[in-house]
């Protein structure tokens, strides 16, 4: 069988034939090391080896989204086996994973076959819990001309060009919330990644220019950092829903991984009290002479420009005003990784805000304000809405239009109570409400979304309401047919991924 050719059955060999190997196994237990020399016949020492990226793949062992890195190991023209060495994706990506260039400037990164690695319209690889689909980046790239771009990134080659782009947002969750897509004049820069066979394109809008804060002087005590664990206890720490909170109703700040110089270290590295007061003295320091600990030259600006929006955030926050039962928390999230919240407390280290829906939210619907659709707050406020809205870049004018840079978003939770009773207290809305002092009527009311999710509603004020999103759309409260009908609504096709 390893020597034939095919002319015992009268087939003409074509070109020249390699023979075969036979090897004869008479111990089953032998089978698993004589078939490890299998791929040794085909193998060609004379070859120049360059070293093999896999597809990214979920580990086995809990590091997340990886690939292996492998090269032949080759000994007096024999194969002895293959070195092997596993990268996490967030590690090998993490200076384009973290890049902040404003609301439509991005970055994508394909293979040597032309898949998507990385693209804003993926899963972050942050977000992955099982192997990825790569697909082809054309079927999420469609402006114009794009396929020259592609095909000078398949072959390994760097360049510019100038190109319509089109970029799809979410208007907050991908899923539930619908999509909005902006056309925009902008510039590809792409580079080959070396050894690994990756390519990297940077996609700037043609009238990019960086946010800059004029420098800003801080008063001394913009600043408190969220980590109330790690600060010296005073009689102000309270217990506030399921979190630790200050009774005086004082703002904390978190910062995203994006806001670091070094993103992954401040995602491996245990936070201590030493790291925590370093934090406390550089963003409070007036005469410049604390050392940057290791943030982004923008943060420390953002830090104290955000402390402004306490002017507007009245004093009633305080634990002991009762405003809490009504209004939980209110913050303000920027771009680069800023977080602020009051009353503060405590958030998790992965927190990024503008990767969550009420910033999307905001962000698809410029100089709107938007509300979310209820859900289970974190910290045990229970069942809450979200009002958020963007706010632009500074101007001496004070005019903004939509079009306009978007600097952060402002938010604040409402209760369900509180948001129903606002709704009641509008004249014919009232037949739920339990405000004695209003008269009843036969109308009951609710607010939906422009998705057409339930954001405010009686039955979400009742003890066994779970409020999802799977159960919230108007069509499962029995009113779809009356909006068709009577012209107030349409239905629509699903959104798919691949229309994009």
């Amino acid at each position: 069988m390893a020597n034939q050719d095919g002319t015992l059955y009268g087939v003409p060999p074509r070109g020249q034939v390699r023979k075969g190997q036979y090897i004869e196994i008479q111990n089953p237990d032998e089978l698993r090391t004589k078939m490890a020399l299998y791929y040794a016949l085909f193998f060609d020492s004379r070859t120049k080896h360059s070293p093999k990226v896999s597809v990214p793949y979920l580990d086995a062992w809990g590091l997340g989204l990886i690939t292996t890195v492998s090269l032949p190991i080759v000994i007096n023209g024999q194969l002895k086996g293959v070195v092997g060495l596993d990268l996490t994706m967030i590690d090998l990506l993490e200076d384009v994973l973290y890049l902040q260039k404003g609301e439509l400037s991005y970055a994508f990164i394909i293979d040597d076959r032309g898949r998507a690695v990385l693209h804003p319209l993926l899963p972050s690889p942050l977000d992955v819990f099982e192997d990825p689909i790569l697909i082809n980046i054309t079927d999420i790239e469609r402006g114009a001309d794009f396929e020259q771009v592609y095909t000078s990134m398949t072959k390994g080659s760097a360049g510019t060009k100038d190109l319509t782009a089109v970029r799809t947002f979410s208007k907050g969750e991908w899923s539930l919330e619908g999509r909005v897509t902006k056309t925009f004049s902008a510039t590809y820069y792409w580079k080959p990644i070396e050894v690994i066979g990756y390519s990297l394109c940077l996609v700037l809008t043609k009238d990019f220019k960086q946010i800059d804060l004029a420098s800003l002087v801080s008063s001394g005590d913009d600043f408190l950092y969220h980590r109330l664990d790690l600060i010296e206890r005073n009689s102000d720490l309270c217990r506030y829903y399921n979190t630790s909170s200050l009774r005086s109703g004082r703002s904390t700040v978190k910062f995203a991984a994006e806001a670091f110089t070094d993103p992954s270290r401040y995602l491996d590295t245990e936070e201590t009290a030493g790291r925590v007061r370093h934090y406390t003295k550089f963003m409070n320091d007036r005469i410049g002479f604390v050392p940057n600990p290791g943030f982004k030259s923008d943060i420390r600006n953002n830090v104290i420009a955000t402390r402004q929006a306490e002017k507007y955030w009245p004093s009633f926050h305080r634990l002991d005003s009762g405003i809490q039962h009504w209004i939980p928390w209110r913050y303000i999230g920027t771009y680069n990784g800023v977080f602020r919240r009051i009353p503060g407390g405590m958030n998790h280290k992965l927190y990024s805000p503008s990767m969550r829906p009420w910033f999307k939210k905001a962000v698809g619907n410029p100089a709107k304000l938007t509300f979310s659709t209820p859900y289970l707050d974190a910290f045990g406020a229970g069942y809450v809405i979200t009002l958020s809205q963007t706010i632009y870049e500074g101007r001496s004018s004070g005019v903004h239009a939509e079009t306009d840079r978007i600097a952060a978003v402002m938010g604040a939770d409402f209760t369900l109570d509180y948001a129903y009773h606002l709704l009641a207290r509008h004249g014919i809305c009232n037949s739920d409400s339990t405000d004695e002092t209003l008269e009843k009527s036969d109308i009951r009311c609710f607010v939906m979304d422009n998705s057409g999710f339930i954001v405010i509603h009686a039955d979400f004020r009742k003890p066994d309401s779970s409020c999802d999103n799977n159960s919230s759309h108007f069509s499962h409260k029995n009113v779809e047919n009356v909006h068709i009908t009577g012209k107030f609504g349409f239905r629509r096709i699903c959104f798919r991924l691949l229309k994009v």
